[in-house]
């Protein structure tokens, strides 16, 4: 399929890109040499799905759809793409709260079944 206009492209490449340094800093964190390094992956890591979502809020708002008042159809069309975006999203913000409080105070920690689950939903989301 061809994408007729560049600015969709540009957005397409950002949406890529933004989703490639999720993941990458999703490899990273399971391995941080200290708490604070913890902490600046993670922040990054919400930054990068805040610009990856915003990225795609801007292609949905620049269609002749939304223009034209039919939000309404962009609605039904993409709610359950914007339905799991905004788990992934949920489930990455309790993931990373949840492993700072846990790993802040001790860094030897053992696991509790919280965060393998959140751990686990997270990855799957």
């Amino acid at each position: 399929m061809k994408l007729s206009t560049p600015r969709y492209t540009l957005c397409l490449f950002f949406q890529l890109a933004f989703i490639l340094c999720d993941l990458i800093f999703n490899c990273v964190s399971l391995f941080p040499k200290s708490r604070d390094g913890l902490l600046v992956l993670f922040i990054f890591q919400d930054l990068f799905l805040v610009l990856s979502i915003t990225t795609m809020l801007m292609t949905f708002f620049s269609t002749y759809l939304f223009q034209a008042g039919l939000v309404e159809v962009l609605v039904r069309k993409f709610r359950a793409a914007c339905s799991v975006c905004a788990a992934y999203v949920a489930a990455s913000v309790a993931l990373h709260a949840v492993w700072l409080l846990e790993k802040w105070s001790d860094p030897e920690a053992v696991s509790t079944p919280m965060l393998i689950f959140l751990f686990t939903f997270q990855r799957c989301c």
